[in-house]
């Protein structure tokens, strides 16, 4: 009985360890050809990684034979999260692109690009379009309509000074449904290629994504992305959530109300309390077990003494 305890324990916490450390997802990648020689790209990388969280923008040029060094972290991310992303994508990319001189690679929240100076003909940005299901919207003219009009909100705002490349925001619309939108370009960009990508995008996510419930577009050195859901936090400026002053992300409601990023921290906070309570339960129940087994062994009521006395 205590075995088997011991064991639930062990999985249970390794589950609740999983759930809350999932890697950010890859959204595109493209790798030049192999070389003879393996590029260090974690050498390359390790002081950017933890450099990135500071500014979510660092180009460093000239290391090692490689420029074009970038590390991009989405503003919306906490430091701790744009940690964590940068040192996944540069573990992924070393898996995927081992023998590579030059990488490209989207992440659900960071961007990472490597160039070596003597392979220029390698190098070429990372593309792709996924949409999130085939499911399609239950009022289809009304949800196109809203997401075209928040596109061209967040393409009017994607270059002022304080979005930083970066726009994100929410619809509302018809009986309080809401859409959620998001664009993002490499900070390198000048604001016409920021503003000529964002239109190739979103002009590509309406035609193979139109009328379902979310999609993704990565057009080289930019992203756009709706959902149904929020899937990004609404920060302010400074890269803290927002209690007032600019607002990166932008509501836009007809009905009333918007999803709040706090209600999600309560509810990451509430599975972690859940996963504490069932890891304390299993050890008392394991306990339990022992205690009543070394009772039952002091009063001599084992197996074979109760043999002797039937």
């Amino acid at each position: 009985m205590a075995s088997l305890l011991s064991s639930q324990l062990l999985i249970f916490s390794l589950f609740c360890l999983s759930a809350a450390s999932s890697p950010p997802s890859l959204l595109a990648l493209n790798c030049s050809s192999p070389s003879l020689q393996r590029p260090p790209l974690q050498s390359l990388f390790s002081n950017l990684t933890s450099q990135v969280a500071k500014t979510r923008f660092i180009d460093s040029t000239n290391m090692m034979g490689f420029h074009g060094l970038i590390m991009q972290c989405r503003l919306d991310l906490s430091p701790t999260r744009c940690i964590i992303c940068a040192q996944n994508a540069v573990r992924t990319v070393s898996t995927l692109c081992p023998y590579s001189n030059s990488g490209t690679a989207w992440f659900d929240g960071c961007y990472l690009q490597y160039h070596h100076r003597f392979s220029p003909e390698d190098f070429v940005t990372s593309t792709n379009i996924s949409c999130s299901s085939q499911i399609h919207v239950l009022d289809r003219v009304q949800f196109e309509l809203a997401l075209e009009t928040l596109f061209l909100r967040l393409r009017s705002e994607i270059n002022l000074a304080t979005h930083h490349q970066f726009s994100s925001g929410e619809l509302t619309y018809g009986n309080r449904s809401k859409v959620y939108g998001l664009a993002e370009c490499v900070r390198f960009m000048s604001p016409e290629e920021c503003e000529a990508c964002v239109a190739e995008g979103v002009e590509r996510l309406h035609k193979h994504c139109g009328g379902k419930d979310g999609g993704t577009v990565v057009a080289g050195n930019c992203v756009v992305r709706f959902e149904v859901y929020q899937f990004f936090s609404y920060m302010d400026a400074g890269g803290s959530e927002t209690g007032g002053g600019t607002d990166v992300g932008t509501r836009m409601t007809e009905g009333g109300g918007s999803m709040c990023f706090r209600a999600k921290v309560a509810l990451a906070w509430g599975v972690v309390v859940a996963c504490l309570i069932g890891i304390v339960l299993s050890a008392w129940l394991m306990r339990r077990s022992v205690v009543n087994t070394a009772k039952v062994a002091t009063f001599g009521y084992g197996d074979d003494k109760i043999g002797r006395r039937s």
